[in-house]
């Protein structure tokens, strides 16, 4: 996805910021400004992650500001790896 601000989540080590300029492999923000709360798998059956993301953020270069009355996509996606390729 061209132009994208992403919250990766890896149960394991959290929430990562990434950023895709193109279609490729998304980058890792390197401002970083995600808080990972937890990040746990409940009972086997569920993924249970809770972080924090400014809404007005710092990073004016990869991250997108949050703004309520316009409407956003929020896509989920599932792997079994930890590779985007």
């Amino acid at each position: 996805m061209v132009n994208t601000d992403m919250n990766i989540v890896r149960v394991a080590t959290g929430v990562e910021d990434r950023y895709s300029l193109g279609h490729a492999t998304p980058m890792n923000d390197l401002q970083n400004n995600l808080l990972t709360i937890s990040c746990s798998i409940v009972s086997g059956t569920s993924i249970d992650c809770t972080w924090v993301r400014y809404v007005i953020s710092p990073d004016s270069v990869y991250d997108s500001d949050l703004q309520f009355d316009v409407t956003r996509s929020l896509i989920f996606a599932f792997g079994s790896s930890s590779t985007f390729l």
